[in-house]
């Protein structure tokens, strides 16, 4: 309303409410990832998005912006003339903002959620986000400083990107932060899937070897998003690739006739234990800390030993997301290769065609159960909030919230190691 104020980056001077909207979605987006804040990616935006927030003006907004150098166009991503992805220039790239008094009145706050209307399962998780109350800590990092400071204002940010994912300043805040908080008035629980997207993974080798194609769903007429915590991603067909799953349930709950090694690597999954026989392999190959930081990214205190479980796992992530070149040249490839072949050479044959398209499908399908299964349900009983591959809950509901994801990932035919903390 006129009167009140919005956030925009520091040392930007808006020329109207509408570039001031516009900076501060730009802000805010780029809080939520850290390829964005660090490395400057491009956050897609479709035309509609912007209409919604700016008018029918919106490309004399975002012109004026650009000429005033706040923000910078994708050249390489237009349809027509029109780039379609945007970032804040890098001396604007800064969590800092300055106040700017809104001279109209102008629902920038509602606008904040961006949930597709069809998505019932994104609305009532953005609905219950006005119920999270953070703790008031001091921060190292500044860009958690900023997305601290945007859930204590009340001004949640949250979308769903292509991957089916939520995305929230409150799901980018630090674990340690996210557990002190209150959710309904309540002390909060994270209950946490352990391994899922390597059991998600091992899944869908089971699934190849036996010849069942897993593929995502698109509806006719859908065009898909680009970038992590993008907008308007979401699509019905992330609702139907739960359904679709479940159908491959007996197959992949028997593994009949399956490799002994795949059956061992599912089970490892399945009890939370992937990091800790990886790094017991490490350890018999001869690896080393060392062998898995370079040394440009050693800090001058770093020693040299048994690589640390938090090593493995960003390893093992990088792995799977990365190019096959990448991919091959990595020591944990070739520790992952010796224990578990078959996961590996479904890596390979994958990445062979398109490297993005595995890490998007194991994305896809840890969202539909996640969100789409487990999340809906409980949705329509207290509040929830998705965190990835866990659920923020209060705390008296960690049981039930550990039973329902339980009997979600069991409807595709997998057992899991449900964690609450």
């Amino acid at each position: 309303m006129a009167g009140s104020f919005i956030m925009v980056p520091k040392g930007t001077a808006p020329t109207s409410d509408k570039m001031a909207v516009y900076l501060s979605e730009l802000q805010r987006a780029t809080a939520l990832t850290e390829n964005r804040r660090v490395n400057g990616h491009f956050i897609p935006v479709p035309t509609s998005r912007w209409r919604s927030l700016l008018g029918g003006n919106y490309r004399q907004v975002i012109d004026e912006s650009l000429a005033l150098r706040y923000a910078e166009p994708n050249e390489r991503y237009k349809v027509g003339n029109f780039p379609k992805s945007y970032r804040l220039m890098d001396g604007h790239r800064v969590h800092e903002v300055t106040p700017y008094l809104l001279k109209r009145r102008r629902n920038a706050a509602a606008n904040r959620v961006n949930i597709h209307p069809e998505d019932t399962a994104g609305a009532a998780i953005a609905c219950y986000l006005d119920q999270v109350t953070v703790p008031d800590v001091q921060v190292a990092d500044p860009w958690v400083g900023f997305n601290l400071g945007v859930v204590q204002r009340g001004e949640h940010f949250a979308t769903r990107c292509r991957h089916g994912r939520f995305h929230s300043s409150f799901g980018c805040l630090p674990g340690s932060i996210r557990r002190q908080s209150l959710i309904g008035g309540a002390c909060a629980s994270e209950v946490d899937v352990s391994n899922c997207q390597p059991l998600i993974l091992g899944a869908l080798t089971l699934l190849a070897l036996k010849g069942i194609k897993t593929e995502k769903g698109k509806e006719r007429g859908e065009r898909e998003g680009n970038g992590e915590g993008g907008y308007d991603g979401w699509s019905p067909s992330h609702t139907n690739m739960l359904h679709s799953l479940s159908k491959t349930r007996s197959v992949v709950s028997a593994r009949a006739g399956c490799p002994n090694r795949l059956v061992e690597y599912l089970q490892v999954c399945e009890t939370g234990r992937l990091y800790a026989v990886i790094g017991a392999a490490c350890s018999e190959m001869g690896l080393r800390l060392f062998d898995f930081v370079p040394e440009e990214r050693r800090k001058p205190w770093t020693k040299n030993g048994p690589v640390p479980r938090s090593v493995i796992k960003r390893s093992l992530l990088t792995m799977t997301f990365s190019d096959l070149k990448t991919m091959l040249d990595m020591p944990m490839f070739r520790v992952f290769a010796r224990l578990f072949p078959e996961v590996a050479a479904f890596l390979v044959a994958e990445k062979s065609v398109c490297h993005k398209a595995l890490a998007s499908l194991c994305q896809w399908v840890e969202s539909a159960i996640m969100i789409n299964g487990a999340t809906a349900l409980l949705a329509e009983r207290f509040p929830v909030i998705p965190v990835h591959d866990s659920i923020l809950a209060p705390k008296d509901r960690a049981g039930e919230v550990t039973g329902v994801i339980r009997a979600t990932f069991a409807m595709v035919g997998l057992n899991v190691c449900v964690k609450a903390s």
